[in-house]
């Protein structure tokens, strides 16, 4: 089940996020920079661990805050027995309201008193809406779950090794993983699935389609993770002979020494152990050694995959330490280096032929007279051999290749030959390799060495270093231990310093009598940026380039990660300079600088504000193009600025060529007032116009207007006021025809026949309209059709009244009339 993707391994250096608050710090260690890790703090000159007894949602969201990682609305998370952490447990039974603004302003316990494991050690999620993977029923271990399409499902163990389950685990704030079984009956969402460690989820990494999968329940894929205190871890390669950069690794780690398995053991591997070592990484070699016989180890550490850049293995992927599957494979590791190093060509350890490795090319040393007692013992130095007295010979016969020095004169002081003057390198005339000379180093009385061993000891700020000054052999009682550091003496077998300053790099010295021990301490401290224009503010106008240099002030290791950000969002392939063409106003915000030179320190930061420049943009209210008022009435328009950087300085009114200034134009308007009105905004970028036309109205030209607004207005009025005067004038006439109706009945009503009377009865309506034709062939006359309830004969009868205008004659000689004295029967 475990895949590897060619020979590109993965780099995991831990990223920690510290912060420092009122004299406390606070870490979160994590090998991923999304807020997501083991909690760790600084106090009494060393970082510890925090308890996880009485650790919620408040203690988190105060630590998230306290790392600058907590936005409002979140709601961080704090995980239980997230555990791996090393060291003092330094805070237990912390208690927060929420509100405080680091974890050593809430209630706790005194600083280092528990009744905690480091199982028990506490991490936290900032952003829970993040997690898109998750191992239940255990944060660390379970069965693998992933988060599409709104639900949780599993993934497929098919393809699905140490690199993918690493994922995951760097994901979820640990640094490693394995595959464990496990099963399911859920969703099934991936299958085989094939990741680079340069992936941070798996949905980046290569899979079939979402939901596509031949798998069944059984071969549902479960992770554990795990993570590693930090520790110097010591390194060391055990060789037969005296060549330096050659041997048997082994790892110096809870005590003791132990070797490291061949399995997946590369260049990239090689390459992490000779920086450890001190050593060029060009051309680091592995090869496979049998771990067999007395000269045979216990075997510590499994499974090693490094991308090459790491500063320890202990960066690198791998199982965790004693946890191992080899048997007998361990590897062996071959450093070249650029630096000049000796060995001692025989078969028998102190002596010698002398041979050199310049340019990564192995070379004789040419005797001549120079070469004497004082040159041997810089030899014996330089191969680090036990020596009371060096003597030179030429008994070890004729070398091959290259001879690279010739005339080599030292005073006996110097740590190497390249120290001492000669004739150059490659430069040795009149020499063959019968003169090529040897040294024997002989006499050694007291033999010492340095624990932990190596040339040099890299240790961070903060760190105590011990180093201890071991006896090998003594022929009398060692009784003194004497040591140099920079200069400073100490004294007792064990040299402990906390490392406090860059300045406590420098040489390390232990003197027993004569006899010498060295090696080099080498401070690992954080990189220090800035920005380039240094300027908090980078002002830059809409349309232009920016461009921006992060420079490394300082910082060791030397910076191998740089990375931009702009507006919270990861902005790649850009190194060491950011640039970005043709600036417009959605750039404007935060440009940040990371600088990481790895080993869990804390990343270099710089930030800097894009403030992006442009003209004003404006409108006048009202938005109309014609502002049409009557007049003697006040015309008022604003001048509205929509945006503008920086803000707008000055407003500026032309109204037919009269000038006036101020954000809003009002006046009193006469029919002269008429013509073009428009605003000029001024900012530092610029100027930006908008303009109307005012247009006057007057009662006379209004009717005749052809703005349709204030036409209707008029017709409105005039409109009404005639309906009024309308009514009025019908209201007068209906009176007045009523009161002639009224004078015409009273004159009649004597000669009304008893026929006539029976007309009381009809009703006031008029019911059906007939036209009856003039017998002349004359005018139509209209008549009313008036219904009567009975004749006198007992057939229903009608009266017909004139509808028409007639003139009085005609009236008196109509026969058929409504409001007559005769009646006639309507025909049948």
């Amino acid at each position: 089940m475990e895949h590897r993707i060619g020979t590109h391994l993965v780099f995991l250096a831990a990223l920690i996020v510290s912060v420092s608050v009122s004299g406390q710090t606070i870490r979160l260690v994590s090998p991923l920079s999304n807020g997501v890790g083991r909690i760790e703090v600084f106090y009494n000159g060393t970082w510890g661990t925090v308890c996880d007894d009485g650790f919620g949602a408040d203690e988190a969201k105060v630590a998230c805050k306290q790392l600058g990682r907590y936005k409002s609305g979140l709601t961080p998370r704090a995980i239980e027995t997230f555990g791996f952490g090393g060291g003092k447990i330094w805070l237990d039974g912390v208690s927060c309201s929420g509100t405080e603004s680091s974890l050593a302003s809430c209630s706790h316990n005194t600083w280092g008193d528990n009744d905690c494991s480091h199982g028990e050690d506490v991490g936290i999620i900032c952003d829970p809406s993040d997690i898109t993977m998750k191992l239940t029923p255990n944060y660390n271990k379970g069965l693998l779950q992933v988060y599409h399409s709104g639900r949780w499902g599993t993934v497929c163990d098919d393809e699905f090794g140490q690199i993918e389950a690493s994922v995951v685990c760097r994901a979820l704030g640990y640094q490693g993983g394995k595959v464990i079984d496990n099963n399911s009956s859920i969703t099934m969402w991936l299958d085989d699935v094939q990741c680079t460690m340069r992936n941070t989820d798996l949905k980046d990494c290569k899979h079939r389609p979402w939901g596509s999968d031949d798998c069944s329940d059984s071969e549902a894929v479960g992770v554990q993770c795990f993570s590693f205190p930090e520790d110097s871890t010591a390194a060391r390669l055990v060789s037969t002979t005296s060549t330096p950069g050659e041997g048997v690794l082994e790892l110096y780690h809870g005590g003791q020494w132990g070797r490291v398995c061949y399995t997946g053991f590369g260049v990239e591997e090689a390459t992490v152990v000779c920086r450890m070592l001190g050593h060029s990484t060009s051309g680091a070699l592995a090869s496979l050694h049998l771990n067999t016989g007395s000269s045979s180890r216990h075997v510590i550490l499994d499974k090693v995959k490094c991308l090459g850049t790491e500063l320890s293995l202990n960066e690198c992927l791998h199982y965790p330490w004693g946890s191992v599957t080899c048997s007998s494979s361990v590897a062996r590791i071959q450093c070249l280096s650029a630096n000049l190093h000796i060995r001692l060509n025989s078969t028998t350890l102190g002596r010698g032929r002398v041979e050199v490795l310049h340019n990564n090319v192995w070379g004789t040393v040419c005797r001549r007279s120079s070469f004497s007692s004082q040159e041997a013992q810089v030899v014996c130095k330089m191969a680090n051999l036990p020596w009371t007295t060096a003597s030179v010979t030429t008994s070890y016969g004729p070398g091959e290749g290259i001879i690279w020095l010739s005339n080599v004169d030292c005073t006996g002081t110097e740590t190497s030959l390249d120290q001492c003057s000669h004739s150059g390198w490659g430069t040795a005339p009149s020499c063959s390799h019968s003169s090529d000379v040897g040294v024997v180093c002989r006499g050694a009385a007291l033999v010492i060495h340095l624990e932990p061993p190596g040339s040099v000891l890299n240790v961070l700020l903060g760190q105590v270093i011990g180093v201890v000054c071991v006896v090998d052999y003594s022929n009398s009682t060692v009784t003194s231990f004497r040591w140099t550091h920079n200069g400073h003496p100490y004294s007792g077998q064990t040299f402990s310093k906390t490392v406090t300053s860059k300045s406590d790099s420098g040489s390390l010295t232990c003197s027993v009598g004569n006899v010498h021990a060295s090696t080099r301490i080498n401070v690992w401290y954080p990189t220090v940026v800035h920005l380039e224009p240094r300027n908090d503010t980078l002002d830059v106008d809409i349309g232009e380039d920016l461009s921006v240099r992060c420079v490394v002030d300082d910082g060791n290791p030397s910076v191998h990660t740089v990375r931009w950000s702009h507006n919270g969002q990861t902005v790649t392939g850009h190194g060491s300079t950011f640039l970005k063409r043709n600036i417009t106003k959605s750039d404007q915000g935060e440009l940040a600088c990371t600088a990481d030179n790895g080993h869990m320190m804390t990343p270099g930061r710089a930030v800097a504000t894009v403030n992006v420049r442009y003209p004003p943009e404006i409108h006048l209210s009202p938005r109309q193009d014609v502002i049409s008022v009557m007049a003697g009435d006040a015309v008022e328009v604003e001048c509205v600025v929509d945006d503008a950087n920086p803000a707008v300085t000055s407003y500026t009114w032309c109204h037919n060529d009269y000038i006036s200034h101020g954000q809003t134009f009002m006046k009193h308007v006469s029919p002269d007032d008429a013509g073009n009105l428009s605003c000029s905004a001024t900012n530092e970028q610029g100027t930006s116009t908008v303009q109307a036309r005012i247009r006057v109205l007057q009662v006379s030209s209004f009717i005749g207007s052809d703005d349709t607004i204030s036409q209707n207005k008029l017709i409105a009025i005039v409109t009404g006021s005639v309906g009024i005067v309308t009514i009025i004038i019908l209201i007068i006439i209906v009176i007045h025809l009523r009161r002639r109706l009224h004078a015409a009945k009273s004159e009649h009503e004597p000669k009304r026949s008893e026929q006539t009377s029976r007309t009381d009865e009809i009703p006031s309506r008029c019911c059906n309209y007939e036209t009856v034709e003039r017998p002349s062939g004359g005018p139509e006359n209209t008549y009313c059709e008036i219904g009567l309830s009975q004749t006198t004969d007992g057939n229903p009868a009608h009266v017909y009244g004139n509808t028409g205008f007639e003139d009085e004659e005609n009236i008196r000689k109509k026969k058929r009339n409504c409001f007559g004295h005769k009646l006639r029967q309507h025909p049948a």
